[in-house]
């Protein structure tokens, strides 16, 4: 919506309102993303040799900002009573490094990521995708003008990088790894446009075939390294991601020969068996998330007991757990 309204005549309505709904969820990470949502843009009109677009941006971005002071400004300005008022320093929780993106096109791969677990998640929590190895197959001399365009895409993701492997704490801002499906989203977008517009389709590039199973497999080594007590998983893994790739692979290099609808919907049919496939074999190695169930009660009724036959508007402050239970009042 934001390039939408900078490169064209449209009102300014849309990016206002896709604005509105991100900041007034309250949730500032995804107002971080859309900043940098902003900055990607005005890259672009740099780029694209047209600086006084950037004026629109910066306008839109405005309408954005006063309403992200209307939600975030009270917390700013308590923050200095809370404790989030910490500055900036690193502990190791929920941060990650630049090894657990090496390894984010294994599906198991378990990054070094601090938190309540210990080192390592007993979940893959910077897993992207197990087609990032298709990069092998793009033709960057084919992408021409849609380079120009990938360019800001890739700045968008590498910002999250940045964050994603920054310090624990950064003033009130916690957990970096939050940031991961920011960086996910621009690696997928980059790859999607890539392949579509410059997958290379000669048949002397067998070569590039080499060079997705050499990215598979260093994807692997570093999953390994992570964790190699689960290295049977990982192997299995890394075999089903190397079978997807490389079938796509000889596809692509008898496109020429097939033609492209039918070689478009083998390419389409083998990425999704393989994610089918790679889903299932995920979720057989990772049945549950690391978070604990609390077991909290469902229905709405069993919270409204502490308070039954109080009259007017009323808030039970204490443990959730214990609603229901005489403990409650020893909470509130």
């Amino acid at each position: 919506a934001i390039r939408r309204y900078t490169f064209t005549r449209t009102g300014v309505w849309a990016p206002f309102l896709v604005s509105w709904l991100v900041v007034t969820v309250g949730y500032p990470h995804g107002v971080l993303a859309l900043v940098g949502a902003f900055l990607a843009v005005i890259l672009e009109t740099l780029l694209a040799g047209q600086p006084r677009r950037v004026l629109r941006t910066l306008g839109a971005g405005a309408l954005a900002g006063m309403v992200a002071l209307a939600v975030f400004l009270p917390s700013v300005l308590s923050v200095g009573v809370t404790a989030r008022e910490s500055g900036i320093l690193n502990n190791g929780f929920l941060n990650g490094n630049l090894t657990g993106i090496a390894s984010s096109a294994i599906p198991v791969a378990q990054p070094e990521i601090g938190g309540w677990w210990g080192a390592n998640p007993p979940v893959p929590m910077m897993y992207v995708s197990w087609l990032l190895p298709l990069f092998a197959f793009v033709d960057r001399s084919k992408l021409g003008r849609a380079a120009r365009t990938l360019v800001p895409i890739a700045f968008f993701g590498l910002i999250w990088v940045a964050f994603v492997a920054a310090p624990s704490f950064l003033g009130p801002f916690r957990i970096p790894i939050r940031m991961m499906p920011y960086v996910a989203l621009a690696l997928i977008l980059v790859l999607a446009v890539s392949l579509s517009r410059a997958a290379t389709v000669s048949s002397r590039y067998n070569w590039r075939i080499l060079l997705a199973v050499f990215l598979t497999l260093y994807s692997a080594w570093f999953a390994f390294a992570e964790v190699p007590d689960n290295a049977r998983a990982q192997a299995i893994s890394t075999c089903l991601v190397l079978a997807g790739v490389v079938a796509i692979g000889i596809i692509l290099n008898l496109r020429q020969r097939i033609g492209d609808r039918k070689g478009g919907v083998l390419l389409v049919g083998v990425a999704v068996a393989m994610t089918t496939v790679i889903t299932f074999h995920q979720h057989a190695v990772f049945p549950s998330s690391p978070l604990a169930a609390y077991g909290l009660p469902a229905a709405k009724a069993d919270y409204q007991r502490p308070l039954s036959g109080v009259d007017g508007a009323a808030m039970v402050v204490g443990e959730p757990t214990a609603v229901g239970q005489p403990e409650v009042w020893e909470e509130t």
